[in-house]
């Protein structure tokens, strides 16, 4: 028997479902040239020892092009390269809370590790990770904005936890903190009603996600 193709219509989320031929929802998909494909396989890594639970993922490339996972499970920081088996590259001295997620971030060739209960940690991509120069402040969510690491939710040591601030790095330089004219580094509080820092995104323009509002 021959298969009858599907057409499914352009992925438009914001389009109305009444008599359209857009998709409002895609699910289990990527993006591909020209629109979206099937999700891929999962691949089983053997060999693994995480230990569990794991509250935190990503994936950065080396200048080679290599690929290397991230896991941020417990105390520990695994990366893996290429789907080879994990190994240990960062484990904090002192246990951790399993309501702090890892987040990781990409910034000027480093991978940068986040966790509430931890100081901020970074290595060459795939390498092992050591807490970052120039007394970072801790944070629960990091993200890149232009030239510059931006975290959020943090507790900088001075003010104790401020769930509502974000502060970014110098231009270009994530071991540069504090109010710094000349490298263009500094902090600012959103506004309370907000809620937490939930994340920051953006390229030219960053947008500050926190629980009840955006900026």
């Amino acid at each position: 028997m021959r298969p009858i193709p599907i057409p499914f219509g352009p992925w438009k989320p914001d389009q109305a479902t009444f008599q359209s031929d857009a998709l409002t929802d895609a699910l289990n998909v990527v993006p591909v040239p020209g629109g979206y494909g099937p999700s891929y396989d999962f691949n089983l890594v053997d060999g693994v020892s995480l230990t569990p639970p794991i509250v935190g993922a990503a994936v950065f490339s080396d200048t080679s092009d290599a690929r290397f996972i991230y896991a941020g499970a417990g105390d520990d920081i695994y990366v893996s390269n290429n789907g080879a088996v994990f190994s240990s590259k960062y484990h904090n001295s002192t246990a951790l809370s399993d309501l702090n997620t890892w987040q990781f971030a990409r910034f000027v060739g480093l991978a940068i590790a986040v966790q509430l209960g931890a100081q901020t940690v970074s290595g060459d991509i795939g390498q092992t990770m050591t807490a970052l120069d120039g007394s970072p402040p801790r944070a629960k969510t990091i993200g890149v904005v232009g030239d510059f690491l931006v975290l959020g939710d943090l507790d900088d040591g001075i003010d104790g936890h401020r769930p509502n601030r974000v502060r970014w790095s110098g231009f270009r330089d994530p071991e540069t903190w504090g109010t710094n004219i000349g490298a263009q580094s500094d902090f600012n509080d959103m506004p309370d009603e907000g809620g937490a820092v939930q994340g920051v995104v953006g390229r030219e323009f960053g947008s500050v996600f926190q629980r009840y509002s955006i900026s």
